[in-house]
């Protein structure tokens, strides 16, 4: 009564939308509406003929339960093909990078900036006078092709032509520019965000061997043994994939850089459960080679240092009933775990909302375009980028309704936006254990005494019910998901645990004499992979550890560290915590 009062019937109209369809099962929006309304009610009880709504309110207030009962919001479209319906939303945010790089279909008003999104890869109407830098992210296609060079040919590194390339980059870049009013006819463009889509490589050793018996790599190089023509087929493809980024920071562009798909962890699928979550985590080995040093074949490598946001891909391959369907929302998550694990730069995963190489376009069925949307973001991701193959920009003659489904699930996030400033992210489980397993998926985000939880069964049929068990600390409950449904509602806990009852010390600290002591403090035995890194991400000195309840003393010796900043990282299946250590 009090929400509507005074509202004409098209606000009504528009309010009703909001309210009821998004909100009402959302446990978080109730307490700050009811706090609300406490506040109103000495001011309702002065208006006599407002008495019973006092009472209906205040009971209201009183009847609402401890821990939410259901959070499901059920969402369908009826947008008409070739349209996608932005108006069903609310404007809203998030904070996080979330690239809109699908269809505009003549959208003039920035539609999607409003509708969660915080940067455009498709541009439309005036956005070359009106867009602001801070929100244009760019996608460098092209970078290899066109000159019918060896790097494009032949994926060798050999035998091309810099200067021509050089030039080429220099076109590209400028056309780029001319894009936008504010940086027309000048070397870069002004942007917040460019990616360099090359993936021009060879990945296996006999593809890498085969390159000897062409008469167009140089004979110095045909001559070198199996292993050393391989060691020196990485290294310069690595130094070849540099060039670029390092080309158009030399011209002047000052946003952030990154190369598409190319990660510490690159796209892997059939062998994720090959190997285990620790092994991924810290044998070298599973690094792609643009991402090892080439003396010591640790973490690092020429490319690494020039990537500001690492922006891994997960094409989802088959889609449903194929028995490799359910596999992808675990894809996804170990693309994005895996690289956090070598990194602490920023991930955003590039997804798409399509299936990969199908020649029919097929969309995403609903739910795992709602997975998408939410579940990298509660699990430490630093954004999404929303690709779309330009095929797709123009209106396809089939329902883009997928679009609106992401969209949606962006905007139930929104509702929770909270915990995102200064929560911790909780993984029980890692997403490679997950796809071993084709189980159930849940993943959580901290705060306070607040738990909020996403969980999917993504392999389920539909309609399959599934009791999945959600515990951290105390705290337990049993979620009862139907099909593929996804599941997104925050819990009121018992008490406001530590990270998963963990907690690191160190002392001394600055660290002297090459020795490192810290006291591990857990409330179960687990098992905890430590890793100490240098604020770049290279890996120094890895182990692991088996905790015990209670206080764990961690000494690391014969560090031989030159001063300066480290961060030691302790990770056990329920929590990852690190430090600063300081090096005198």
């Amino acid at each position: 009564v009090v929400f509507f009062a005074g509202k004409n019937q098209q606000q009504q109209q528009g309010q009703k939308q909001y309210f009821f369809h998004t909100k009402t099962e959302n446990k978080v929006f109730f307490q700050e509406t009811c706090r609300k309304v406490r506040n109103c009610l000495c001011g309702l009880i002065a208006l006599q003929a407002m008495k019973p709504y006092v009472f209906l309110l205040l009971w209201l207030a009183a009847a609402l339960p401890a821990r939410p009962q259901d959070c499901r919001q059920p969402f369908s479209t009826s947008t008409p093909a070739g349209q996608i319906n932005w108006s069903q939303f609310p404007d809203f945010s998030l904070p996080f990078t979330l690239v809109y790089g699908g269809p505009r279909l003549g959208d003039t008003d920035r539609l999607p900036l409003r509708k969660g999104f915080s940067h455009l890869a498709t541009f439309s109407g005036n956005d070359a006078s009106q867009l602001p830098v801070n929100r244009r992210a760019l996608l460098w296609y092209g970078v290899a092709f066109g000159l019918n060079q060896p790097w494009e040919t032949l994926l060798s590194p050999w035998g091309n032509d810099a200067s021509a390339y050089r030039q080429h980059w220099s076109r590209q870049l400028r056309d780029m520019a001319d894009g936008f009013d504010d940086s027309r006819g000048q070397a870069v463009p002004k942007a917040d965000l460019l990616v360099a889509d090359v993936e021009r490589f060879l990945t296996l050793p006999t593809s890498m061997l085969s390159l000897r018996n062409n008469p167009a790599t140089p004979e110095a190089y045909r001559s070198l043994s199996d292993d050393a023509f391989l060691t020196r087929y990485r290294s310069d493809l690595t130094q070849r994939y540099t060039e670029p980024l390092a080309y158009a920071r030399q011209q002047g562009f000052t946003g952030r850089l990154s190369s598409y798909s190319d990660v510490p962890v690159r796209n892997q699928f059939l062998n994720i459960d090959t190997n285990t979550w620790p092994d991924w985590t810290t044998n070298p080995e599973r690094l792609h080679y643009f991402f090892r040093e080439n003396a010591s074949g640790s973490f690092g490598g020429g490319l690494y240092p020039l990537l500001d946001v690492l922006t891994p891909t997960a094409y989802y391959t088959a889609p449903y009933p194929s028995p490799l369907a359910g596999y992808a929302l675990a894809y996804l998550l170990f693309q994005l775990e895996a690289n956090q694990a070598w990194s602490r730069k920023p991930v955003v995963p590039v997804v798409w909302l399509r299936y990969k190489d199908d020649p029919a376009g097929t969309p995403l069925p609903p739910e795992t375009a709602e997975a998408t949307a939410i579940f990298p973001l509660m699990a430490g991701a630093a954004g999404l980028w929303l690709w779309e193959s330009p095929g797709y920009l123009n209106a396809p003659a089939g329902s883009l309704a997928v679009y609106e489904h992401f969209v949606h699930g962006l905007h139930r996030l929104s509702g929770f936006r909270d915990f995102f400033d200064g929560g911790s992210f909780v993984s029980p489980r890692p997403a490679r254990d997950h796809f071993a397993a084709r189980e159930a998926i849940w993943r959580g985000v901290l705060k306070g005494n607040r738990l909020l939880v996403a969980a999917q069964n993504p392999f389920a049929e539909a309609g399959q019910p599934t009791a999945l068990r959600v515990q951290y600390g105390s705290f337990s409950t049993t979620l009862q998901l139907q099909g593929r449904e996804v599941f997104l509602c925050a819990f009121t806990l018992p008490d406001a645990p530590a990270a998963a009852g963990l907690s690191l010390g160190i002392a001394p600290n600055p660290v002297v004499a090459g020795e490192l002591h810290a006291s591990l403090q857990a409330t179960a035995a687990e098992t905890a992979q430590v890793q100490l890194v240098t604020v770049s991400g290279k890996n120094i000195h890895t182990q692991s550890v088996s905790l015990l309840p209670g206080p764990n003393a961690l000494t690391i010796r014969g560090l031989h560290l030159a001063p300066g900043l480290y961060l030691l990282r302790v990770q056990t299946p329920t929590a990852s915590l690190s430090k600063r250590v300081v090096v005198k």
